[in-house]
């Protein structure tokens, strides 16, 4: 807007009159209402003007100054004033200060329309407050009273059942979602053999149809999920069934389906040990015969050499290394005697905690 300005004011060729102190004052004041403009002093600015014009009259270039001044303080009515003015003034003019400062009108009369609104718009507001007023101490009776009265009630009430509408819509929401879920996850129980997944299924929905089915498939599963164990961790399991289904309905198919189960375990757990019993044992026992056929034999030969020995040397006065051979040797043949005791010692320790499960086994199997 500045450029334009100093367009307007290089291309306008109108100056004060000079030569008189009156003429020279007027330009010092043109000059500072300038200085305050750009400096965006814009009201003394219009002030400075304004006494220009009252020194030497309205030319083009107070006029123009005065119009951008206005504009730029958003007083819209006075800057179409003093832009009429100004056309007034200069009817025709082919500068480009001049077009641009004709451009203007646009921007004017969208500023003017823009309050035009605002104004209508307050006046508007002011004859509705105004009637809201009348009305209320025209119809400001007993019986008034009592209408509004009973039309706030009539709200309240109004609020009141919908939100008892809204409450029901979200409660009746959640079931739906809620027995979406239950589906999603019985259709997962049922397509599946996991065990853990027919167990959450009973415990997370308390209330569902399908949770005495859902206890059926966990039982079942428990069951066919100790059926594939070895025999001993299988047992293990088992024996936690009842505490498992303790709070729950066990079926007497189901309860005979894993007593049966059980009982086989069981019984292939004792066959088990005791065949290791049994044949560990018969191993035993034939190491300690042959060691006590080894033993006699060295026993019996050492025996034997020394009688013959002793006869030998009846008579003789150098039987003294005869006698300790003969001692030495069955020395050794009393300890190699002590082995077949040894492997009887070992046999029972090895084979003790078997023959603790054989005997544990032995008994009759009843589940838990």
């Amino acid at each position: 807007m500045r450029n334009k300005l100093n367009k307007t004011l290089l291309v306008l060729s109108i100056i004060f009159i000079t030569g008189n102190v009156s003429a020279q004052t007027a330009v010092e004041q043109y000059n500072r209402a300038k200085q305050q403009y750009e400096n965006g002093n814009y009201t003394a600015a219009i002030e400075g003007l304004k006494r220009v014009e009252q020194q030497v009259g309205a030319n083009p270039k107070t006029k123009s100054l005065l119009v951008y001044a206005y504009q730029a303080n958003n007083d819209f009515v006075n800057a179409k004033i003093e832009f009429t003015k100004y056309k007034k003034l200069v009817p025709y003019g082919f500068s480009d200060a001049h077009k641009e400062l004709l451009q203007q009108e646009k921007t004017i009369n969208e500023g003017l329309t823009r309050i035009e609104k605002e104004h209508t718009q307050k006046i508007n507001n002011d004859r509705l407050r105004k009637a809201d007023a009348a009305i209320s101490s025209t119809y400001n009776t007993a019986q008034r009273r009592q209408v509004e009265a009973k039309q706030t009630r009539d709200r309240q009430v109004i609020a009141q059942k919908e939100a008892e509408i809204a409450r029901e819509k979200a409660r009746l929401e959640a079931e739906r979602k809620a027995r979406e879920e239950e589906l999603a996850a019985y259709r997962r129980m049922k397509s599946s053999d996991n065990e853990s997944i027919a167990r959450d299924f009973y415990n997370d929905y308390p209330r569902s149809e399908y949770r005495s089915e859902a206890l059926t498939l966990w039982q079942q599963r428990f069951i066919n999920n100790a059926a594939g164990l070895q025999d001993e961790p299988a047992i293990e399991r088992l024996n936690g069934f009842s505490s498992t289904f303790r709070n729950t309905y066990i079926s007497s198919g189901i309860r005979s389906n894993a007593s049966n189960i059980y009982n086989q375990k069981w019984n292939n757990a004792y066959n088990s040990y005791y065949r290791t019993y049994k044949a560990t044992k018969r191993s035993i026992n034939k190491e300690v015969i042959v060691q006590a056929s080894i033993m006699g034999l060295f026993f019996g030969g050492g025996y034997y050499l020394g009688r013959y020995l002793d006869k030998q040397i009846a008579g003789e006065d150098e039987v003294t290394p005869y006698l300790t051979i003969s001692i030495l040797g069955g020395g050794f043949i009393g300890m190699l005697g002590t082995k077949p005791f040894q492997y009887a010692r070992k046999w029972k320790r090895q084979n003790y905690k078997v023959k603790e499960k054989v005997d544990y086994y032995s008994r009759k199997p009843v589940l838990p």
